[in-house]
């Protein structure tokens, strides 16, 4: 039968009160959690779905109703070349040309 290892117990408890004594005085440096009021209310009536006259590349796809990741095959394929501008290394699409460019796919 083995003997009980005083050490390694005794260092275990160490170990365990000085991880408990820094969780408390971190605990007790942080910022205090602001409390949100129970009478928040959050109304959606006021958003607009109208598409903006510019759009992120999300927005433009779901202004021409298809999927981000056809939209973005668009862009690669060079079809839509003329409907955006970059800004800033993102692309901003214009309401109208992208309304130039479906009439246009529908007159084919």
């Amino acid at each position: 039968m083995k003997s009980f290892n005083w050490s390694l117990f005794l260092g275990s408890c160490v170990i365990g009160i000085a991880i408990i004594i820094a969780g408390i005085l971190i605990s007790g440096n942080l910022p205090s959690t602001p409390v949100i009021p129970s009478s928040l209310s959050v109304s959606t009536s006021d958003v607009s779905t109208e598409p903006r006259e510019f759009m992120s590349a999300y927005e433009a796809s779901a202004f021409l109703m298809i999927g981000i990741d056809d939209f973005d095959a668009f862009v690669d394929s060079t079809q839509l070349d003329g409907t955006f501008t970059v800004i800033e290394g993102n692309r901003v699409f214009s309401k109208e040309k992208l309304t130039q460019w479906l009439d246009s796919q529908f007159k084919n």
